[in-house]
């Protein structure tokens, strides 16, 4: 089954139990409010506390402790609320990355595109997300491409798109900046802070109190240390490993990531950031097998092997995108195998994180419109840090999308706040070699 057919499963589900959010929440923790006994929020306070209510349960599943809720603007009537599900729990106890983009907005908004017929949800430009931080790029990127309004309680000074501030967004690029400057805004804070953006968010005119802004604050601060350490503990440097390509005892790996890319493992390049011409074929092919799809990325191990590749899934929404379904792919389907007792150890002699492998596009993403500037974040939220080694870099491309320079492409990243353009250095470059 592939990731996107599970999601489609997994948001069915919530629609049909009234759109309650119990399958995200643990089940030690109290059942996360929905419209059915919660009915709307009538303040920009209560809908804060229900943003951070949602936060708290990404952290208590060992997650980073950031939430969002979706609302109808004019009424704050609460559509859904999400918490981010990035780790999730193993059944042999601790946490695990499952997916890096399930970023609370991100999800929010993949919901929003799966149920808007199916339950006639009101147009995006009625709606607001309110969430406990300022966004990453890729969901701040997710929010534009579907175009609802953003309310937002604390700054996030490291990876948020107003991380200094300003309101000005000059870290994003035309047309992007000015339309977040005409969605997004945040809550003036009692005796503190005042409003900043736009006023087309849920009670604009409404301050939050400095206790809950500070709560926010704190609960992704605790929370992300914790997160930090069970990452680096699972993600051991390539020499401890063995090839998966090589190993008779990691047939059951290589299989796995065959159920979803029946080229994974028949490709292998001497060097994992030096692509070849066959590595272009096969995603060339893998758009051949979807109709309609125009990209696609694959990953490559530190072995030089193509692990996985997937093509863009438009016609399933606009965030189906090559890349954000690749790095999910992949991070599926390693959760499962260490998940799984009977393959564990071997995932975990085989494995490691994406920052050691290189993720290669068919086509580079467009910075100036938001799908592109979302896979440029997920990219980002993938790794989570700078990949190893720098050079050549770990975001490679074969073609460029129309009207777009490599300079351009290089250009975009400078701007961007200090996660992506001091602590991962994202550098896009060009396959060198294959025509």
């Amino acid at each position: 089954m592939s990731p996107t057919r599970r999601e489609v499963l997994t948001w069915s589900a919530w629609a049909a139990g009234g759109i309650a959010l119990s399958a995200c929440s643990t089940g030690g923790a109290k059942p996360v409010p929905s419209p059915d006994n919660t009915g709307s929020v009538n303040s920009a306070e209560s809908l804060a506390t229900l943003a951070l209510w949602t936060a708290q349960r990404g952290a208590d599943a060992g997650s980073y402790g950031i939430g969002g809720a979706l609302v109808e603007s004019a009424t704050g009537r609460v559509l859904q609320t999400m918490p981010n599900r990035v780790f999730r729990t193993l059944a042999a106890g601790g946490t695990f990355v499952e997916d890096p983009t399930a970023h609370g907005e991100r999800q929010l908004m993949s919901w929003y595109l799966a149920q808007r017929e199916t339950l006639s949800l009101p147009d995006p430009g009625e709606l607001t997300v309110v969430t406990t931080l300022d966004p990453c790029l890729m969901c701040a990127s997710s929010l534009m491409t579907v175009g609802v309004n953003v309310g937002v309680v604390a700054i996030d000074d490291y990876s948020g798109v107003n991380y200094d501030s300003s309101g000005s967004f000059g870290d994003l690029p035309e047309p992007l900046r000015s339309q977040a400057r005409g969605t997004f805004g945040y809550y003036a804070v009692g005796g503190g802070r005042a409003f900043q953006g736009s006023s087309s968010i849920a009670y604009a005119s409404e301050p939050i109190t400095q206790s809950t802004l500070d709560q926010c604050s704190s609960l992704y601060t605790s929370s992300a240390d914790a997160v930090r350490s069970a990452r680096r503990a699972s993600d051991p440097a390539p020499s401890s490993l063995l090839d998966p390509a090589t190993n008779p005892a990691a047939i059951d790996v290589v299989r796995a990531f065959q159920v979803t890319c029946p080229e994974a493992f028949t490709i292998k390049v001497r060097d994992p950031r030096l692509p070849d011409r066959r590595v272009y074929d096969a995603l060339v092919d893998v758009v051949g097998r979807n109709p309609g799809q125009t990209n696609a990325v694959a990953f490559l191990d530190p072995f030089g092997n193509l692990v996985t590749a997937q093509a863009d899934q438009q016609e399933v929404n606009a965030l189906s995108t090559a890349f954000a379904l690749c790095t999910r792919a992949y991070a599926q389907t390693r959760y499962a195998l260490v998940n799984a007792k009977s393959t564990l150890s071997i995932a975990e002699q085989s494995l490691t994180n994406p920052n050691y492998g290189t993720f290669v596009f068919l086509q580079a993403p467009n910075p100036f419109e938001p799908a592109g500037m979302f896979d440029i974040g997920a990219y980002g939220s993938t790794l989570a840090g700078a990949a190893l080694p720098a050079i050549p870099s770990a975001f490679q491309y074969f073609e460029l999308p129309p009207g777009v320079t490599e300079l351009q492409l290089q250009d975009v990243i400078y701007p961007l706040p200090p996660l992506y353009s001091e602590g991962i250095k994202i550098s896009p470059q060009r396959v060198v070699g294959v025509s």
